[in-house]
């Protein structure tokens, strides 16, 4: 497993900043993810194979704002127009071979920023 991680992270008011995951104690980088989320509960929304949107499981029942890029994201994947993001996203890039996460490379994180920049949802 890689001891740190390239990702992006979209704030609910659409501010996109790169970031980096660190390795923590455990061997994961569930806690970076925690950190960058503010939250204790992950969960990744596959977009497609080379990425992973990152999420508070709980961000809708915490009342966490609405986050019209992720929502955009996700709704590109295919997923459907009834659910939407709350909160802050983090992407990385897609799991490897044994499931791990993996660096966001410059295509995809430009895919995330056309995604992120469109004036209408998908």
């Amino acid at each position: 497993m890689k001891k740190s991680i390239r990702a992006l992270r979209l704030d609910a008011d659409g501010h996109l900043t790169p970031t980096t995951l660190e390795e923590d104690a455990r061997g994961t980088h569930l806690e970076a993810l925690d950190r960058n989320l503010g939250c204790d509960l992950v969960e990744c929304v596959s977009l497609r194979g080379d990425l992973g949107m990152w999420i508070d499981e709980e961000g809708k029942l915490k009342d966490a704002p609405f986050n019209r890029g992720a929502t955009k994201a996700m709704l590109s994947a295919g997923y459907p127009d009834s659910d939407f993001i709350a909160g802050i996203a983090v992407f990385t890039g897609g799991p490897d071979a044994d499931g791990n996460m993996t660096d966001l490379d410059d295509p995809a994180a430009a895919f995330v920023e056309e995604i992120v920049n469109r004036r209408t949802l998908p």
